[in-house]
């Protein structure tokens, strides 16, 4: 798939956000709701209380799952702006998953040790 056809955004209003928000898990999650920003500057935000928890002070290698398919990637942490990010392999992520502007992924840790997060798609477009 083309770059430009991942970027064309998709209306979907607040439904894909409602329907993720009705994941439920023993493992710990996220959730994120993909921005235009998300698909251009090939990077996604992890809320700093989860990075925290579950990532800090350890090695910045992660693997994002979809569909039994495993992506490397990489984490990047900012304390001094309290932001941290899934980066390197996003963008082969976006373009695998066919990820567009108004979808809602919802990162599961599945595994902590291999440091895997399996990914829930909840499409804008149904």
């Amino acid at each position: 798939m083309e770059l430009e056809q991942a970027l064309e955004p998709r209306t979907g209003g607040f439904r894909p956000q409602i329907e993720a928000q009705k994941f439920s898990s023993e493992n710990p999650f996220f959730m994120v709701k993909i921005m235009q920003d998300n698909l251009l500057i090939s990077r996604t935000s992890i809320p700093i209380a989860f990075f925290t928890k579950y990532f800090k002070k350890k090695e910045p290698n992660v693997k994002i799952q979809f569909e039994n398919k495993l992506w490397p990637a990489k984490l990047l942490y900012y304390p001094s702006l309290s932001n941290a990010y899934i980066s390197s392999g996003w963008q082969h992520f976006i373009l695998a998953s066919n990820l567009k502007a108004g979808d809602v992924c919802v990162f599961e840790l599945i595994n902590v040790e291999e440091r895997v997060l399996d990914v829930h798609i909840y499409r804008a477009d149904g």
